[in-house]
């Protein structure tokens, strides 16, 4: 972010400026002296719509520096549970707590699972996803929507492991207990 003093002394402030590394200073809305425009379509430093394949080419690969910046800088999953399972669950969000408890309730039945709850959901962390998919034979994606998106997006970035992956949706309203997520595990298993 730029200070005040740095502000006073440069004439123009670029909203998207290109710099080494790829990322623009941000300057908060409502500071004095800079007008930054926003625009949801193609823009230049500014914030200018621009229509020029130069700069959409130059705009683009900045996004893309910037996935590839973050992803250094992004909470690593966090791995719970035997690392000889051969039953995986994978969670987002709200699912952790149920998840953390149906990996006892499955434990009590003789049955060892290993959960990886995601912390990020984009740039998808296939550099932990993938060695966790390798580490068992089947993954359960412990998901709150109906059409099982997380799945989805796994299978979608790392396809190779589209077999080992159990969507388990609840899309009631409420949020899964434990048991709706043992019970099924247990009767597959």
């Amino acid at each position: 972010m730029w200070s005040l003093e740095e502000l006073s002394q440069r004439p123009e402030y670029k909203t998207y400026e290109f710099t080494e590394s790829g990322r623009s200073r941000y300057m908060p809305p409502g500071t004095p002296g800079i007008w930054g425009e926003v625009t949801g379509n193609e823009h230049d430093e500014w914030g200018h719509v621009s229509v020029n394949p130069v700069n959409r080419r130059k705009m683009m690969a900045k996004r893309m520096g910037k996935m590839i910046a973050a992803r250094s800088e992004l909470p690593p999953a966090r791995i719970y549970g035997s690392d000889s399972a051969r039953i995986g669950l994978i969670g987002f969000g709200s699912t952790g707590g149920p998840v953390r408890e149906a990996q006892q309730l499955l434990a009590a039945q003789g049955v060892p699972s290993r959960y990886l709850q995601l912390r990020t959901l984009w740039p998808l962390p296939v550099h932990e996803l993938g060695p966790f998919l390798d580490s068992v034979e089947v993954a359960y994606v412990v998901e709150h929507n109906y059409t099982g998106q997380v799945a989805g997006l796994i299978r979608e970035v790392i396809p190779q492991y589209h077999s080992k992956l159990r969507p388990l949706v609840k899309y009631d309203g409420f949020t899964f207990r434990a048991p709706e997520i043992a019970r099924p595990i247990q009767e597959a298993a």
